[in-house]
C-alpha cells in the first residue's frame, strides 16, 4: 500500500509526539528533530504551503483569532507570521507573533523572531549554549502552540486584511 507524504508525516507525528519535548535543550540534533515536528504539525494545520493564501484568519468559537500572514515566498523557503488577533480588527491587538521560516526541501520549521507587543525580541547574545537554549525555548512554544490550534480544530480561511 503506497502512502502519500501527509499520511507519511501523520503516522510519523504519531510515533514521535509520544514523549513531549522536555524544557532543556538535549542536543542541536532533538532541536533538528523538533524543527521537523514542527513542520509535520505545520503542515497538518496549513495543508499545502505552496497554496496558502497571503493572509488568512482562523476563527474558533470561544477561541482568540489567529491570523496567519505570509511574508515572502522563495523557491526552497516561505516565511509566514502567525499572531492572536485580540481586537476585532484583527490588527490593533496583537501581542504576540511568531516569525517563522518553512525549509521545503528539508521540510522544517523554525522560529526565526518573535514580537511582544510592540516590541521585536531578538536572540540571546552570548554562547553556543545560550543560543540552542533560546531556539529550543522558541520552538518549543510552536510546537506545543500548533498542537494546541489543531486540538482546537482552528481552520485558516482566506479573508482580506
Amino acid at each position: 500500500m503506497l502512502l502519500s507524504h501527509v499520511d507519511e508525516e501523520i503516522m510519523l507525528l504519531k510515533e514521535q509526539s509520544k514523549s513531549l519535548f522536555p524544557p532543556v535543550p538535549q542536543s542541536f540534533g532533538a532541536l533538528m528533530e523538533m524543527y521537523e515536528l514542527n513542520y509535520i504539525q505545520l503542515r497538518l494545520l496549513l495543508g499545502e504551503f505552496e497554496a496558502l493564501p497571503e493572509y488568512a484568519l482562523a476563527k474558533v468559537v470561544g477561541h482568540v483569532p489567529v491570523a496567519l500572514t505570509i511574508t515572502d515566498r522563495a523557491k526552497h523557503t516561505t516565511n509566514l507570521t502567525l499572531t492572536y488577533c485580540f481586537s476585532s480588527d484583527h490588527e490593533g491587538g496583537r501581542s504576540y507573533d511568531l516569525d517563522l521560516r518553512v525549509y521545503h526541501d528539508a521540510r522544517q520549521v523554525e522560529v526565526v523572531g518573535q514580537t511582544h507587543g510592540l516590541k521585536a525580541q531578538s536572540f540571546l547574545r552570548g554562547t553556543a549554549d545560550s543560543m540552542l537554549a533560546y531556539r529550543w525555548r522558541t520552538n518549543r512554544f510552536l510546537y506545543k502552540w500548533i498542537r494546541h490550534l489543531r486540538r482546537h480544530q482552528y481552520q485558516f480561511a482566506l479573508t482580506s486584511k
